[in-house]
């Protein structure tokens, strides 16, 4: 059986899919810490993996914080599962572990604060041992607090570990294997952390909790007693010790720089320049089960990397999950309310699905009478859903449907009094009416603009043109200037002006449709336009075009819009200087900051950085070297080259 605990630094940030990684691993067990994720931000894909049943526990107090959770196979299936190390959280008793220790010593705010931040998870299995026995195996899941220099985090943080340290003894005094694992969020030995001598290792009060929950053999000789004894075991009133083993160091006593965690920011992990802030402690009973417990360093994809125990027993799979599995929840189970639900009614809905129409859904209320005095009318109100634009007038129901209000409706246009408050409601033939005209209003068939251009694409130019209505004095002009222009005798084989507007010719349309649309320009008249033979309409046709075309290159000349092109004939005016083209002045504008320099030791660009730590140098920038931190021996991490950036303020450096 292989257990894995891991911190994912946030289950979304994954850029593989948690069936491959989980796959990867190959683990029975993974616990994951720092999920990052809250109830309403859980998805199916990161809640509901194949092959795998699930167990979250969500922070309460803000988002984006914390959290954990339990991946187990579906043959490692637990038997109980729940949330919090205080038991207040489990409201079912079916699928509860129990066991929760003396939590009378803490007050009712301070049990429900330790388990507001999701930092547990336990999931209870049972293993058959070598002997052929099967025993329970409680697996705690924990993400412990960090202290971030605060005294009252401190105090959390302590209390937390406290809790934690009951529950699993009281679990043990119950007959059942306890392990706990996950980010303790401190470094128990010298060979734990790679720099012994900073300020965070020497903070030894969580180190003296490890120490103390350790047995004796795996204990540090060099940590240095508690001063304050009365109020470590004040706050350990139930604690007593010595029941577990560190995995890691059991296998591994003296192997140093074996560490989990590394700074991003820093590139530390390229050095190995870490600390081991995640365990795998087990209790004593199991210790002739282990068969190995090791580190995936090279396992990317966060801050912490992975650790497995392998333990030499058979699991054995519940039936069924227990209640606090993920996929019992009502949004994975199909059972959640919608938002349409609180809005149709709960009592003896019926829906129709017509099946001519795939898609279109007839939806029937059961019919609700109304009286008012000696009048009695029927109501029945049906809603149809198409997801068809041409659905609604095309469908077989809708017919019927309006026949069945004709005899009302011609009641009211008779004078007859409906008993709907004075006739002012709309009945169902007027809504299917409205539908059927927003529909061809708004469908594929409305081809209003693309008819007015003639059935062509709309143009730039016709935004700087006015409207048809308000060049219509200018197009009864063109027309009578035309008219008279083609008034001819009847025997030279033209037709009169009568004639023409009797049957206007194709060649006519056209002419009306080009002064139409170039009604913002100004055209010669045309009495002034020249005609070899002034019988020939189609002569007098191809000036009057050319005519147009002239007038709208004239224009464009003046209006210089951009992306029209004008005749070859016309060159362009070259007279003007040449601009400066938009990146040179950009570049002018916006130079940037200066050049990094080289670092000391390298002689390579130093990279910046910005005080984010509070005190009087926050939001200060420096520059730092480029490489990676590692020790001072290591020559290829990086020097201690370090320099504040100089502000000019008012001619003088800040």
């Amino acid at each position: 059986m292989k257990i894995l605990t891991w911190n994912i630094n946030g289950i979304r940030a994954s850029k593989r899919c948690l069936k491959d990684v989980f796959d990867s691993l190959d683990a029975d067990v993974i616990c994951l810490q720092e999920t990052k994720i809250t109830r309403d931000m859980l998805d199916e894909p990161s809640a509901i993996v194949e092959g795998y049943n699930s167990y979250f526990s969500f922070s309460r107090k803000r988002s984006g914080y914390s959290g954990t959770a339990n991946f187990c196979r579906d043959g490692v299936t637990p038997v109980a599962a729940e949330e919090g190390l205080s038991g207040k959280l489990t409201s079912q008793s079916e699928g509860s572990i129990g066991c929760v220790g003396k939590v009378e010593e803490y007050e009712a705010e301070e049990l429900v604060s330790l388990d507001s931040e999701g930092r547990a998870v336990i999931t209870q299995h049972q293993i058959e041992l070598k002997e052929g026995d099967v025993r329970d195996l409680a697996i705690i899941n924990v993400y412990v607090p960090r202290v971030a220099e605060k005294e009252g985090r401190w105090t959390y943080k302590f209390h937390f570990l406290a809790l934690l340290q009951s529950r699993a003894e009281c679990l043990l005094r119950n007959g059942s294997h306890v392990i706990v694992l996950g980010d303790i969020n401190t470094t128990h030995k010298h060979l734990d952390h790679c720099d012994p001598s900073s300020q965070e290792f020497r903070g030894f009060e969580s180190r003296q909790w490890i120490d103390q929950l350790l047995r004796p053999e795996d204990r540090d000789p060099d940590l240095a007693p508690i001063e304050d004894r009365a109020a470590f075991e004040a706050t350990m009133l139930d604690a007593e010790g010595s029941h577990f083993i560190d995995a890691f160091r059991y296998f591994y006593p003296d192997k140093a720089e074996a560490y989990t965690n590394w700074s991003t920011v820093t590139s530390a992990r390229q050095t190995n320049y870490g600390k081991r802030l995640d365990y795998i402690f087990i209790d004593k009973g199991l210790e002739d089960c282990l068969v190995d417990c090791h580190i995936l360093s090279d396992f990317e994809g966060s801050d912490h990397c992975p650790m497995v125990l392998e333990l030499r027993c058979n699991p054995v799979p519940a039936k069924k999950c227990p209640p606090f599995c993920t996929k019992w929840m009502p949004e994975f189970q199909g059972k959640q309310q919608k938002l349409l639900s609180f809005f149709s009614k709960s009592a003896g809905g019926k829906s129709v699905i017509n099946g001519n129409k795939e898609g279109e859904k007839v939806k029937r209320n059961d019919e609700l009478e109304r009286e008012t005095g000696e009048d009695a009318q029927l109501f029945e109100a049906v809603e149809v859903v198409s997801s068809q634009s041409s659905a609604s007038s095309s469908s077989p129901l809708l017919p019927s449907l309006s026949d069945s209000f004709q005899a009302q409706r011609k009641k009211d246009t008779q004078g007859e009094k409906s008993p709907l408050k004075g006739g002012l409601k709309r009945t169902l033939s007027d809504k299917v009416s409205d539908v059927n005209a927003k529909k061809k209003k708004g469908g594929k068939g409305d081809n209003s603009s693309a008819s007015n251009m003639g059935g062509k694409q709309a143009s730039l130019l016709n935004f700087f043109r006015k409207p048809p209505s308000s060049s219509s004095v200018q197009e009864t002009d063109s027309k009578e200037t035309s008219s008279k222009y083609w008034q001819k005798d009847g025997n030279d084989g033209t037709k009169s002006s009568s004639e023409a507007k009797a049957s206007p010719s194709k060649d006519s349309k056209a002419k009306k449709e080009k002064s139409t649309s170039s009604s913002k320009l100004s055209l010669p008249s045309l009495s002034l336009i020249p005609c070899k033979n002034k019988t020939d309409s189609h002569s007098i046709d191809s000036d009057v075009t050319q005519a147009v075309d002239e007038a709208e290159n004239s224009t464009l000349q003046k209006i210089k819009l951009p992306g029209t092109k004008l005749n070859a004939e016309q060159p362009e005016n070259t007279t003007d200087p040449p601009k400066p083209k938009a990146s040179s002045v950009w570049k002018g504008l916006l130079s940037g900051p200066p050049p990094p320099p080289p670092c000391k030791g390298h002689k390579e660009p130093c990279v910046l950085r910005t005080v984010k730590k509070p005190g009087p140098n926050k939001g200060k920038q420096f520059y730092v070297c480029a490489r990676p931190e590692g020790h001072s021996s290591n020559k290829e991490a990086r020097c201690e080259h370090f320099q504040w950036i100089s502000y000019m303020s008012a001619g003088k450096k800040s």
